[in-house]
């Protein structure tokens, strides 16, 4: 009984700890998802990542979901409007040039100097003062881009591919604190709304916050990020 004890006090000290610093040791290491439930790979594992968030003040900043597949985020800085900077790597690392053309209904995009892609506008313009929010291009290539406020964000999440049969996409997540060791994300969309908890130092568990349309296909279910170390297994 009085080790039962010793070790419990053990693990609630660890996780004051964890609530109490800075979370670097999160960015330390590389991560990937797993089965809850029997904690077997059934497939190839994506690999997680959390880095610290960071952009520049006064900056627009709009997530931006390509079909229902992807997330990546892009800010926008007041000095350089035609410019587009992504967070993380889902996307690309490089920034976007952006030019609009017949009166907002249409775009191109560039790539360190070379066309990348262009689509033209679906529906109305949405946000006169934000020309780019809504939706942009055709199938294959459809994004839709969104306005998102970044308040609270400490540092976002890498999901490195899309896990076959689930809801769950792949991309950029920018995650804020919502409780001791517990994080939520910042999302426009409601297919973006995920929890992270920390269970221990090589644990955590993802929640979806959502659930699919009728018409929309996917497993809603939680899942383990485990860490991915050299020096420690996942037993």
């Amino acid at each position: 009984m009085k080790k039962i004890l010793f070790y419990t006090l053990l693990f609630l000290l660890s996780l004051s700890l964890m609530a109490e610093d800075s979370y670097d040791w999160l960015f330390e290491h590389d991560w990937h998802l797993k089965d809850p439930i029997s904690d077997s790979i059934r497939w190839s594992p994506p690999n997680v990542i959390f880095r610290k968030f960071e952009i520049p003040p006064n900056t627009t900043l709009y997530q931006v979901r390509l079909r229902k597949e992807l997330f990546y985020f892009l800010y926008q800085t007041e000095r350089e409007k035609e410019k587009l900077y992504p967070i993380g790597s889902a996307f690309g690392t490089l920034p976007f040039d952006i030019e609009f053309r017949d009166n907002f209904s249409f775009m191109i995009r560039n790539r360190n100097g070379m066309f990348f892609n262009s689509g033209q506008r679906v529906g109305k313009q949405e946000n006169p003062r934000y020309p780019l929010v809504g939706i942009w291009g055709s199938l294959p290539s459809l994004n839709e881009y969104r306005l998102v406020d970044p308040a609270g964000c400490v540092f976002y999440m890498e999901i490195s591919k899309q896990i076959p049969g689930m809801a769950l996409r792949e991309g950029t997540y920018l995650l804020r604190k919502t409780g001791v060791n517990s994080f939520e994300t910042i999302s426009s969309f409601p297919d973006g709304c995920l929890k992270i908890e920390i269970r221990s130092d090589d644990r955590l568990y993802l929640s979806p916050l959502f659930t699919l349309p009728e018409d929309e296909r996917g497993h809603v279910i939680s899942l383990n990020i485990r860490r991915s170390t050299n020096d420690q297994s996942d037993e």
